[in-house]
C-alpha cells in the first residue's frame, strides 16, 4: 500500500509520542561518545596520516599500519590535538575568521612533530605558528584551489572527498617542505618551492 510522506511523518510522530524524550537522550549520548572517541583518537590518527604522507613523498609504499603509528606517542599527540582544538574554538567565538587564522597557524604541527619526535607538543605548535608567519595567505590559497573538488564531492555524497583528502594533504606537505628550515624536514633533497600560481584540480 502506497503511503504519502505526510502520512509517514504523522505515523512517526504518533509512534514517538511517549518515547521521544528517551530516543533524544540516546541520540545525545551516542553523539557524545562519538565526539569523545574523536577527541581521544583524532591527534593520533592525524599524526598517522602525516607519517604516511611523508613516507609516500619519500618513495615508500603506503601501508595502513602507518595510520596507527601515531598511537605510539599517544599522550603527546592527544594533548596537541586537544589544545589546538580548544584554541581554534575559542578564537572562532570572536568570529569565524580568527578561528581560520589559528587553524592555518597550527596546520604544520603534525609534520613538524614527525620530523622532530623528541620535541614537546607545545614546541611543535610554537614552531608551526612561527613557520606560518607570512605564509598563512599562501596556504589558504592552496586550500581554496581545491574548492572545485569539494563542490564535486557534494554530488557524490562526500565519497569523492575520500579521494581528494590525500591530494590536499600531499600538496600541504609540499608547501611545508618549501617553508620549513632545511634541518626541519630531515630531507636530503632540495626543498620544493611553490610559486604563486594557483594549483588547479
Amino acid at each position: 500500500m502506497e503511503i504519502s510522506i505526510r502520512e509517514m511523518k504523522s505515523n512517526a510522530k504518533a509512534i514517538l509520542k511517549d518515547q521521544w524524550g528517551m530516543l533524544t537522550l540516546m541520540e545525545l549520548i551516542s553523539n557524545m561518545i562519538m565526539n569523545v572517541a574523536m577527541l581521544l583518537t583524532g591527534g593520533a590518527l592525524y599524526m598517522g596520516l602525516a607519517m604516511a604522507t611523508v613516507d609516500v613523498d619519500k618513495g615508500k609504499k603506503a601501508d595502513v599500519v602507518t595510520l596507527f603509528n601515531g598511537f605510539k606517542d599517544f599522550l603527546k599527540v592527544f594533548l596537541l590535538y586537544l589544545i589546538n582544538e580548544i584554541f581554534i574554538f575559542l578564537w572562532s567565538l570572536l568570529f569565524i575568521i580568527p578561528g581560520i587564522i589559528k587553524a592555518l597557524s597550527y596546520s604544520m604541527c603534525y609534520f613538524i612533530l614527525n620530523d622532530n619526535p623528541d620535541i614537546t607538543y607545545d614546541e611543535a605548535r610554537n614552531r608551526s605558528v612561527e613557520m606560518m608567519k607570512g605564509n598563512k595567505g599562501k596556504l589558504f590559497r592552496i586550500y581554496l584551489s581545491f574548492i572545485g573538488w569539494y563542490i564535486l564531492s557534494l554530488f557524490t555524497f562526500g565519497i569523492l572527498l575520500l579521494f581528494t583528502r590525500p591530494y590536499v594533504r600531499m600538496t600541504v606537505y609540499q608547501f611545508y617542505k618549501s617553508i620549513a628550515p632545511k634541518q626541519e624536514t630531515n630531507d636530503t633533497d632540495d626543498c620544493v618551492v611553490i610559486d604563486n600560481e594557483d594549483i588547479t584540480f
